[in-house]
C-alpha cells in the first residue's frame, strides 16, 4: 500500500519522496530523474546562466560552430528555429563578446519557438 509523500527535512530544498511496499514487504524507493546531458553546444555554466537569466530551459537549442551559413547573409551568427549558426572564428563562449553573441542568438531561438 502506498504511503503519503514526504520530504526529507535534513536536506535543504529536497524533492518530494514517495515510497511503496513491495508484495514481499520490502520498502521500494525512487531516485529523482538525472538531468539530461547538455547537447546544446553551449558550455554547461553558460547554459545555466542563460537559463537563469531567461527563466527558461534551453535544451532545445543547438549551436553549429564554424558554420558557413552566416557569411551567406553577411552575419557572424544567425538563428533558424532552434539552430544557432556561428561563423568560423566567432564561437568563443569564454569571452564577454562571445557570451553576448550567444546570449543574443539564444534569445532569438526562444522567440522563434
Amino acid at each position: 500500500m502506498p504511503h503519503a509523500p514526504r520530504t526529507n527535512p535534513e536536506i535543504s530544498g529536497s524533492r518530494t519522496l514517495s515510497s511503496e511496499t513491495s508484495d514481499e514487504g520490502r520498502a521500494l524507493s525512487y531516485e529523482p530523474a538525472r538531468p539530461s546531458r547538455n547537447r546544446t553546444g553551449l558550455p554547461d555554466g553558460l547554459k545555466a546562466r542563460m537559463e537563469g537569466a531567461f527563466g527558461l530551459n534551453l535544451d532545445h537549442l543547438r549551436v553549429n560552430k564554424n558554420s558557413g551559413f552566416p557569411a551567406k547573409v553577411g552575419a557572424i551568427a544567425t538563428t533558424r528555429g532552434n539552430q544557432i549558426d556561428v561563423a568560423p572564428g566567432h564561437y568563443n563562449p569564454t569571452s564577454s563578446r562571445g557570451q553576448q553573441l550567444l546570449g543574443h542568438e539564444a534569445w532569438h531561438t526562444v522567440q522563434q519557438a
